[in-house]
């Protein structure tokens, strides 16, 4: 593993890092390391580098970068850059690879445009103290948070924020501890953002982070950080010894509430004990600032008519109230006991959004709402047994079909003569994986089954040539069965009338899902937990005649470039990416598809991958189930937009 052309010391940026990682530009520098954005063809995205440079104490650097790197790769926030990969080169250079952000930073954004607007700057600090709170529970410490290090990226009036360089973060483990490297008689961290006791040298705690927020919330307000002198030490001698000055002496703006104000003045306290206790507690007061702030501006609004402050109201409650619900219940409250009672209303209204939000959060993470969009689905109810016993037979879902199942109580051979007798179209479940070419041959003869689910069945390429032989076959599931080639999926792409296929666990490859394409009728596909399936395979899957309406790609080792050509199916409307590799970029190729029914559980799809496919005419359920990435506050967002129903399997 090398650098190639120079190193991370300076010069002229290299380009190639450990013969993986193309750098296309350089981001920044800084006092311990310098950062590169560069192309990682591995993941097939952009990733931003930061190398570790050659200056100091290198073996205290080496274990503090390292400590970094760790505590930084098991940290997932929806306002957090990702670690995806760390190391050291053949010359002993310390790397960290972290998700690219879109985005400038928060500093070149007050620089170029000055403080930020009240409801931008409340935003941008909810999602970072939020973030923070997360990364103190994790009990790791920043110690470095500055505007420089927070990347914001605007549209309108939104924001998003993402927290960035754990360059110094310490780790308040107990095996770490006793032998910390930034231990107390260190400094180490950003002179103007700066903690009384950190400046001087002596030990911190999660207090800290908060008074280096306060600094930061201050900026963004009044557009200067509270202290400035002509030397560090001045800086941080300010920081110990005087107050910051007021709002009123360092702005012309009279939109910032009493309460935000005490809060970050609360927030800047000399003695650690008189700030906000914890993260937590911060991100509880700006939540309820945020909700003052978003009443206060329904009544003293641009418009003062009255059409226009029910349309205002309306906007915002709507959720909360549902629909037309929400016209009703706003007008009486305002006419027949006035503007007060609306208030209040309003204010208990927010308050059970708030508890609605968790409910739903806990709801999808206890996987206790499904879904059903898809055939073949879960029986309904037992409608008759065989007279016999050995096989049940169940009503499903999808009209006009049932499902026969063999009674796993049944000791004696099964004699699938008896299914000759059933006069209804069926497919059979759990086919016996011990059968022999005799017995599919038997099973083959009944003339109602137009389907077979086969568990582990030890099937070669002539048994699917002699399945092929049944054409009026509409249904096949084969899990764990094989092994399967080529050859072999040649012959059930014969199949003219076969709709729904499964073919999971059956060690498929890319040549495999090409001779599925060539099946004329298929209207579901589920080729879960293929790993050698790849962006190529799906790719011979997105023809125009495809009638593909449900396709499940559950575990393979796909990308955002597979989404991109499965966007342009015209007949899909369900879509199963658990456990892939696929990014926000995936959700921004489907916001221009026909997609109802969606389930990214496992990835690492954020916020702003949900706020992407807000756009989407068509999304109607969605799984964000074990989704770090996304917040309550997103998903509130999406399902707002949308009407998009959160829930916990799609299946």
């Amino acid at each position: 593993m090398s650098i190639d052309q120079n190193s991370a010391g300076g010069g002229t940026a290299p380009r190639i890092i450990v013969d993986r990682y193309e750098v296309t530009s350089k981001l920044g520098e800084g006092g311990m390391g310098v950062v590169y954005k560069a192309w990682d063809p591995v993941l097939n995205q952009d990733v931003s580098i930061k190398l570790l440079k050659n200056i100091g104490n290198m073996e205290e650097s080496a274990i503090r970068f390292q400590r970094e790197a760790k505590a930084a790769s098991h940290l997932t926030h929806a306002n957090l850059a990702t670690v995806l990969d760390f190391g050291a080169t053949e010359d002993g250079t310390l790397y960290m690879v972290s998700k690219f952000i879109e985005g400038q930073t928060l500093a070149q954004r007050l620089r170029k445009e000055g403080a930020l607007s009240l409801e931008k700057a409340i935003s941008v600090f909810l999602q970072v103290a939020d973030c923070m709170a997360y990364i103190h529970s994790k009990g790791i410490l920043h110690r470095d948070l500055k505007s420089g290090n927070i990347i914001v990226w605007e549209e309108g009036e939104e924001i998003e924020a993402h927290v960035l360089d754990f360059g110094i973060a310490k780790l308040l483990e107990e095996h770490i501890l006793e032998d910390d490297v930034t231990s107390a008689g260190t400094v180490l961290g950003s002179p103007m953002y700066m903690s009384p006791e950190q400046g001087l040298g002596k030990a911190v705690d999660f207090r800290s982070d908060i008074y280096s927020l306060g600094c930061m919330f201050y900026e963004s307000i009044t557009g200067s950080t509270p202290f400035k002198a002509d030397t560090i030490f001045d800086v941080i001698k300010m920081h110990a010894e005087v107050q910051p000055s007021p709002f009123s002496a360092m702005i012309d703006r009279d939109d910032i509430p009493e309460d935000l104000e005490k809060l970050i003045y609360q927030m800047l306290s000399k003695k650690p004990e008189e700030r906000p206790e914890s993260m937590k507690q911060v991100v509880s007061k700006l939540e309820q600032i945020s909700g003052d702030v978003k009443r206060k501006k329904l009544f003293k609004g641009k418009s003062s008519g009255r059409e226009n402050l029910f349309a205002s109201l309306f906007a915002t409650q709507n959720s909360a109230l549902g629909g037309s619900k929400a016209w009703i219940y706003i007008i009486l409250v305002s006419l027949l006991f006035g503007t007060p009672a609306l208030y209040f209303y309003l204010n208990n209204i927010q308050s059970k959004q708030h508890q609605k939000d968790n409910e739903m959060i806990e709801r999808v993470n206890k996987n206790s709402i499904e879904v059903s969009t898809n055939f073949p689905a879960k029986e309904l109810m037992k409608v008759d047994e065989d007279p016999h016993n050995q096989f049940l037979s169940y009503e499903s879902l999808h009209p006009g079909y049932r499902r026969v199942h063999r009674n796993e109580g049944w000791k004696e051979k099964y004699d699938y003569e008896r299914l000759k007798e059933f006069d209804y179209d069926f497919y059979l479940s759990g086919f016996d994986k011990d059968a022999s070419k005799e017995e599919l041959k038997e099973i083959l003869s009944v003339d109602h089954l137009i389907g077979l689910n086969c568990y582990e069945t030890k099937l070669d390429d002539g048994d699917l040539k002699t399945i092929s032989a049944k054409k009026n076959l509409r249904l096949l599931e084969f899990t764990r069965v094989g092994p399967l080639t080529k050859a072999g999926l040649t012959n059930l792409a014969a199949l003219p009338r076969l709709e729904i296929l499964r073919l999971s666990e059956c060690n498929l490859d890319d040549d495999c899902i090409k001779e599925l394409s060539k099946l004329k009728n298929l209207e579901s596909l589920d080729i879960d937990y293929n790993k050698a399936v790849t962006d190529k395979g799906i790719e011979s899957l997105t023809h125009s005649k495809s009638k593909i309406a449900s396709l499940s790609l559950k575990n393979l080792s796909i990308t955002d470039d597979a989404i991109k050509t499965l966007s342009k199916l015209p007949a899909l409307k369900e879509l199963r990416l658990n456990n892939t590799a696929i990014t926000d970029k995936s959700l921004k190729y489907l916001a221009d598809s026909k997609i109802k029914a969606l389930d990214i559980y496992g990835t690492k799809v954020s916020d702003i991958g949900l706020k992407y496919l807000s756009k989407s005419k068509t999304i109607k359920f969605i799984c964000v189930s074990q989704c770090p990435l996304i917040t309550k506050y997103g998903l509130r967002s999406f399902t707002q937009k949308t009407g998009c129903q959160p829930v916990s399997v799609i299946y």
